[in-house]
């Protein structure tokens, strides 16, 4: 496997724990406040990283069939 492609396939891995450690974060916080209005955000928000991490997990993918 190429340097580059390393390289990219590790950059990703790392995005991927920012994805995750962001859903943990806002999971907690849906469970710990008490306005809904804010769990629904929190839940959403959540949501929302758990699908940047699936969109991330493809991008490594793809690079590591290719490299």
């Amino acid at each position: 496997m190429m340097d580059d492609t390393r390289i990219g396939l590790g950059i990703l891995e790392r995005a991927m724990a920012v994805e995750q450690e962001g859903r943990a974060f806002y999971l907690k916080a849906s469970k710990t406040t008490q306005d809904k209005k804010g769990q629904e955000i929190f839940t959403m928000l959540a949501g929302d990283e758990k699908d940047h991490y699936e969109l991330i997990k493809r991008q490594q993918d793809a690079l590591r069939d290719k490299g």
